[in-house]
């Protein structure tokens, strides 16, 4: 029998110790891990946080989902508006995002940030990145403030760590 302080997500489910809050959410991060592809990752946050754009990560890259609004309503006003077959609202809402949203890679590769580090007697600091690549082992290494904050530097900086990485520059509308 194991000890409450050593119990599993599988141990506290069999248990009904989640809530159906807890349950939701936790399906929904299970089916971000099981996604097929960027878009259908994209669709689900989109569908679950109602957001408009954002960034996020997949297979060790990073994308750009960005809805067009104006695209939308025209999709959801032809989609509601067909007459030919009754559908949901949700239904006709999920079909006009997948119309209207855009997913664009932005990165080959994922960031992530460890730990700032400074040395108080030569006024230097660091940011330790750890950056994860498709197919290659992370590699870890320290970013400037003045390499995060100006692209030309930051471009540079990665190239140097993660040899044959590349970085779009990204636009968003707006």
């Amino acid at each position: 029998m194991k000890s409450s302080s050593c119990l599993d997500w599988n141990d506290l489910l069999l248990r009904d110790r989640f809530s159906k809050s807890d349950i939701k959410n936790y399906r929904y991060y299970g089916d971000l891990l099981l996604a097929k592809s960027p878009t259908e990752k994209a669709l689900l946050m989109h569908q679950h946080n109602e957001w408009h754009s954002f960034y996020f990560e997949y297979g060790s890259r990073m994308y750009w989902f960005e809805l067009d609004l104006d695209r939308y309503t025209r999709a959801l006003d032809r989609i509601t508006n067909t007459g030919t077959e009754v559908i949901q609202e949700w239904e006709a809402r999920e079909k006009a995002v997948k119309e209207s949203g855009c997913v664009t890679e932005i990165a080959n590769c994922w960031l992530t940030p460890l730990y700032f580090q400074r040395s108080e007697p030569t006024d230097e600091s660091w940011y330790y990145v750890k950056v994860n690549m498709p197919n290659r082992p992370a590699v870890k290494d320290t970013f400037t403030a003045n390499q995060l904050t100006s692209s030309a530097e930051f471009k540079k900086r990665l190239l140097h760590i993660a040899k044959g990485l590349c970085i779009r520059e990204y636009q968003t509308a707006g």
